[in-house]
């Protein structure tokens, strides 16, 4: 774990970015022992006051009911997901559970040694291959893997050996999605991402919460979390008027194309 000493004490590395791009530093010293009692009083420890206290800065002031990343991560979602949550981790699994029928770039998924298509057949992998044949490149992604890492784009012909060469365990194999002229503009040559926060309310029905759309700004084919901007969105789908780099930081463009968000 990462450790950054400041005026004010130690602090993880990420919440020590977010207080200096929040440009608030002045506020941690009130911040912690506000903060330090209600992670107390009403999450339980304090050791999620750090986190805390970041959040804050951000915001110019103690918030009542922000949720510290570190317990949404090791409380909330384990609480609320329970089992299935960690089911739903699996890339292998993701189309047979949503059915969602063609909207998934999905393929095919490499289980226990096994070759299985879209609909949850046993093949060869001369059958897999056959299906690729009319794709220049897919993608493979492998289970128990995010924030970009995992992820590999191959020809279809280095499938097999990718698979005899690597101890993978299990995968999905994706066709390779185009960038919509639309989004081409920021960002690098990477596929954008857009990501939806919801919950599921006492009767069942699906409620939006927050959203936001990622952009790579690296040379990687594809977007990794330690290199990309995050520019959240409305619920009507408009881009906030700034961006936030890895470190928190605000930029109002793109900073590998020069566009404005």
């Amino acid at each position: 774990m990462r450790l950054k000493y400041t005026g004010h004490g130690f602090y993880h590395q990420e919440v020590a970015d977010i207080i200096a791009a929040s440009g608030n530093e002045a506020m941690v010293p009130n911040l912690r022992k506000m903060c330090s009692e209600y992670c107390l009083d009403i999450l339980g420890s304090d050791r999620y006051t750090q986190s805390l206290v970041g959040y804050c800065c951000m915001h110019g002031g103690f918030v009542e009911g922000l949720i510290p990343g570190n317990y949404y991560g090791q409380v909330v979602i384990p609480r609320v997901n329970g089992f299935h949550g960690r089911v739903a981790n699996l890339k292998s699994v993701t189309k047979t559970m949503l059915r969602c029928g063609n909207q998934l770039p999905d393929i095919a998924y490499f289980i226990n040694g096994k070759w299985i298509v879209d609909d949850s057949r046993c093949v060869s992998l001369d059958t897999v291959i056959r299906r690729l044949e009319k794709h220049d490149r897919i993608v493979v992604k492998l289970d128990h893997t995010s924030k970009g890492e995992g992820v590999y784009s191959l020809s279809p012909w280095e499938l097999q050996s990718f698979v005899e060469g690597t101890n993978v365990g299990s995968l999905a194999v994706q066709r390779h999605i185009a960038q919509h002229p639309s989004l081409a503009k920021f960002g690098n040559a990477s596929t954008s991402t857009l990501r939806i926060y919801s919950c599921s309310g006492d009767s069942g029905q699906i409620l939006y919460r927050a959203g936001f759309t990622r952009f790579g700004i690296d040379r990687s084919e594809h977007i990794r979390s330690s290199q990309q901007i995050k520019i959240p969105i409305s619920r009507s789908g408009e881009f906030f008027g700034d961006a936030f780099m890895p470190n928190y930081t605000r930029v109002p463009a793109c900073p590998v194309t020069g566009n404005r968000f």
